[in-house]
């Protein structure tokens, strides 16, 4: 496997984060996505889920 660029470190704010559309609807959301999964840098074993609700992302879950 192979990356354009090389991966940043796991203490990058922005580090892998894994968006997704849940309802399939391009109008919906940022950018058409719902969800945000590790939207927020946290120690290392855990990450946030986030979702998109009016106009901005709120944290609803600290993922393990």
């Amino acid at each position: 496997m192979s990356t354009a660029e090389n991966l940043t470190p796991a203490t990058d704010p922005h580090w892998m984060i894994l968006l997704i559309d849940k309802d399939q609807n391009q109008e919906t959301g940022w950018e058409g996505y719902d969800l945000a999964i590790n939207y927020k840098a946290e120690p290392e074993s855990e990450s946030t889920c986030a979702k998109w609700v009016d106009g901005k992302w709120e944290v609803s879950e600290r993922l393990r």
